[in-house]
C-alpha cells in the first residue's frame, strides 16, 4: 500500500559540474524586447564543458550575464538530456528531460525558478505514467500514476507536498485494490488513518482495517466477518475510531 513517488531532483546531472567556458563563443541578438524599454535585447551564446565531456549550452544577457533564453545540456555522448528556458537567471517556463536515448521522460512548468504548474513523466514508449500539480516547488492536489498499459495504478491527494488525503490503489487489470486515507507526521508520510478497505484481483472486498499513524488493525475479512482485535493497541485504535462524529456513518461496520 506504500505508494511510490518519483521525486523531482530539483537539479539537473549536469549542473553543478566543474566547467570550463568555451572560449569560441558568439554573440546573438535576441529577437525578444527587453520588458521596460524598447531596447533590443543582446544575448551571448555559451559553452561549458565538464570533465566527462558532457556539455551546456546557454544564452546571457550581454549587458547583465545573467542566463536568458535557451538553455540545453547535452551528455558525453552528445545527446540532449535537458532543455528549460531562463528569464533574467531565473528558470520560467516548459521544462524537459530525455533519456540516453533521446526520448521525451518528463516535462514541467516553471515560473520564476520555482516548479509551477502541471507536471508528466513517460515510460520508454511516451506511455503517461504519472502526473499533477506542482505549486511553488510543492506537490499540491491529486497525483496520478499509470501502469505501463494505461489503466491508472494510483491516486493520492498531496497539501503542501505532504500525502493528506484520500488515496485509491488499482490492480493492473483496472479491479480496486486499496483505498484509504493518508497523512504525514513529522518526517513519515504515506502513513494510513482511518478505515482502510482491501479488495483481490477481481475488486471484491476481502479486508477492512482501522488505521492511526500507519498502524493498522483488522477488524473484518470476508472469510471470518467481524474480527475481535488482539492487543491493547488496537482495541484504543478502533475505540478513537469509532468515538469520532466524523465516523458516524461507517462506525457500523467497524464493530
Amino acid at each position: 500500500m506504500k505508494t511510490t513517488f518519483l521525486w523531482i531532483l530539483l537539479g539537473s546531472f549536469l549542473i553543478g559540474c566543474n566547467t570550463t567556458e568555451n572560449p569560441n563563443t558568439d554573440t546573438l541578438e535576441g529577437a525578444e524586447q527587453l520588458s521596460s524599454t524598447t531596447e533590443e535585447l543582446k544575448l551571448v551564446e555559451k559553452i561549458t564543458y565538464a570533465p566527462d565531456s558532457s556539455k551546456t549550452v546557454y544564452q546571457v544577457n550581454e549587458h547583465t550575464n545573467q542566463k536568458h533564453g535557451k538553455y540545453q545540456e547535452f551528455d558525453a555522448a552528445g545527446t540532449l538530456r535537458i532543455e528549460r528556458n531562463y528569464e533574467s537567471d531565473l528558470a520560467t517556463g516548459s521544462e524537459k528531460m530525455y533519456n540516453e536515448a533521446g526520448k521525451l521522460t518528463s516535462q514541467f512548468l516553471l515560473n520564476a525558478g520555482k516548479y509551477d504548474g502541471r507536471f508528466e513523466y513517460y515510460y520508454e514508449d511516451g506511455t503517461l505514467k504519472q502526473e499533477g500539480v506542482y505549486k511553488e516547488d510543492k506537490m499540491e492536489g491529486e497525483l496520478k500514476t499509470y501502469y505501463a498499459n494505461g489503466k491508472m495504478k494510483e491516486t493520492i491527494v498531496l497539501v503542501g507536498g505532504k500525502t493528506q488525503g484520500p488515496f485509491v490503489e488499482y490492480n493492473e487489470n483496472g479491479t480496486l485494490k486499496t483505498e484509504g486515507t493518508y497523512n504525514y507526521k513529522q518526517e513519515q508520510e504515506t502513513l494510513e488513518m482511518g478505515l482502510l478497505k482491501e479488495y483481490d484481483v477481481e475488486g471484491e472486498l476481502t479486508t477492512k482495517k482501522v488505521c492511526q499513524d500507519g498502524v493498522c488493525c483488522t477488524i473484518w475479512t470476508k472469510a471470518d466477518g467481524a474480527v475481535n482485535t488482539k492487543n491493547s493497541l488496537c482495541e484504543s485504535i478502533v475505540e478513537a475510531y469509532n468515538a469520532n462524529p466524523e465516523n458516524q456513518e461507517t462506525n457500523s461496520t467497524v464493530e
